[in-house]
């Protein structure tokens, strides 16, 4: 019987920069190790153009969804994004980054090569 591997979310807090968004989203999008959800938390922009093109870039993933909250930092915006996560695993990525097809197949090929720690 082959074991399934587990669910991963990916969390991008936004901060008035939401020109970066749809781009980062399509790297998502285009993993070869497929993400069961997008959450982008946007972190009290305060210009109306990144809002919006936090809204917009959602509309073209199917997987993703939008959580608006009061600016408290990119700390605050990852804790927002963690405990609203349904993924066995999550990462966090930065919106303006743009991942490689294959970095979450990479990062999880590491973690389950990496030696286990004994509790």
């Amino acid at each position: 019987m082959q074991q399934s591997k587990p669910t991963i979310s990916a969390v991008i807090p936004v901060f008035n920069d939401g020109q970066f968004l749809a781009d980062c989203i399509a790297s998502l999008e285009a993993q070869t190790y497929p993400l069961s959800e997008i959450i982008v938390v946007d972190d009290g922009s305060t210009l109306d153009e990144s809002r919006r093109a936090a809204k917009s870039a959602t509309q073209f993933s199917r997987i993703a969804r939008l959580i608006a909250k009061n600016n408290g930092g990119p700390a605050s915006a990852r804790n927002v994004g963690l405990a609203e996560a349904t993924g066995e695993l999550l990462t966090f990525v930065d919106v303006d980054d743009c991942l490689s097809f294959d970095s979450i197949s990479m990062r999880y090929r590491m973690l389950n090569e990496s030696p286990k720690i004994a509790g």
